[in-house]
């Protein structure tokens, strides 16, 4: 059975993360913080997209390039999100390559 003509390519809808140099200076509890749009997705599927997600990875700044959070937030670029979106997504982060918590 073929593919309907109305139906889009698979994958046609990603597209990689933003250029790696592309970061956003936060500071959070006196300490000042990089984050960095590693990865991105969508959360629906066809024929509903849903929402575009960032998986945003957080670095202190004298050390930008050693992540050490990371969380999802709502957006297609780190320049279209809020500063305080940012910083609530640093404060639901987790570890940086950890499985997530069932629950959490």
């Amino acid at each position: 059975m073929g593919k309907r003509a109305s139906e889009p390519e698979r994958g046609a809808d990603r597209r990689p993360a933003e250029d790696p140099g592309v970061d956003r200076q936060l500071e959070h509890a006196g300490e000042e913080w990089v984050a960095r749009a590693i990865g991105w997705t969508r959360s629906g599927r066809w024929p509903d997209a849903g929402s575009p997600l960032l998986l945003v990875a957080f670095a202190r700044a004298q050390e930008p390039s050693r992540f050490l959070h990371e969380s999802l937030i709502v957006g297609e670029s780190l320049a279209e999100v809020s500063t305080d979106d940012l910083l609530d997504g640093f404060a639901r982060s987790k570890p940086y390559g950890k499985p997530a918590t069932p629950g959490r």
